[in-house]
């Protein structure tokens, strides 16, 4: 009885953790267009190296005080 439902607990365990590994495998989509505006490229750009310069750099995210 006991080996039965240990049985039944691991193949329901192991249905859960192949339908996790596949699920998003098929519902993903192909991507085929990474074109990005100039004006977008250079917001990300910005934002990077405002994050870079005031996270590496001491004192700058506090010049005002």
């Amino acid at each position: 009885m006991i080996k039965d439902k240990i049985r039944v607990g691991t193949l329901v365990l192991a249905i859960l953790l192949v339908g996790m590994a596949l699920i998003p495998a098929v519902s993903a989509q192909k991507e085929d267009n990474y074109s990005v505006t100039a004006e977008k490229a250079f917001e990300h750009a910005n934002a990077q190296m405002i994050q870079f310069i005031t996270t590496n750099m001491e004192g700058v995210g506090n010049w005002t005080e």
